[in-house]
């Protein structure tokens, strides 16, 4: 059963933390059939298994009816599993970082985890990184990093870093200005129905 968990607006997009519910320490005893695999998911993190450090990092995020919410558990098990290298934990801590969550709010800290991620192709992340370097928040700000993590994120066909690197070519932004390159791009946002990518490849075409 997958539990959707609280909304929180991140660098102006909204993260939403789902997790596989049905494991927690204190409350196996409540699963009935579902006891033993509780058990083990909380022995599997327990051993230092990073996929199951990973899911409890999550439960004590939202909280269920069996567990108290949690968030400086919840990121020290972000933590375990992702100095193991997991890059949805990875991505995680970030956002705890970011938001000041079970931890110190620090941009600096929030960047190097999604960094991490990042380099793993983990999109959500690389779409971060593309906003912190736009922004500076965190990193020191630049145009070009901004391109190139948006770019690895819209070759994975994400339309919204798809319709940013139409942006970027199109204002000569990080880049060598190509009205050519940034149609291209703003179309490939536009046919998965992307509004903004849409109606940015009308603007364009209609300028020139």
């Amino acid at each position: 059963m997958f539990v959707p968990a609280k909304s929180f607006r991140m660098l102006g997009v909204v993260v939403t933390l789902i997790v596989l519910a049905g494991c927690v320490p204190n409350a196996c005893a409540g699963f009935g059939p579902l006891t033993e695999s509780c058990r083990q998911n909380v022995k599997d993190a327990e051993a230092g298994h990073a996929q199951a450090q990973y899911t409890l990092g999550f439960l004590y995020s939202i909280g269920t009816q069996d567990v108290a919410k949690d968030y400086v558990v919840s990121a020290n098990w972000f933590l375990k599993a992702a100095e193991q290298g997991h890059a949805k934990a990875q991505n995680s801590l970030g956002t705890m970082y970011t938001l000041g969550i079970g931890v110190a709010q620090n941009d600096a800290e929030a960047a190097r985890w999604y960094l991490k991620a990042a380099e793993q192709g983990h999109i959500k992340s690389q779409i971060v990184m593309g906003k912190l370097y736009k922004r500076g928040k965190g990193v020191q700000q630049s145009w070009r990093k901004a391109f190139f993590w948006w770019q690895k994120a819209a070759e994975n066909n994400d339309a919204f870093a798809q319709n940013n690197i139409g942006t970027q070519y199109e204002a000569g932004l990080g880049v060598s200005k190509d009205y050519v390159e940034a149609l291209s791009w703003y179309q490939r946002a536009a046919d998965q129905a992307y509004g903004i990518g849409l109606r940015n490849f009308k603007r364009l075409v209609g300028n020139l």
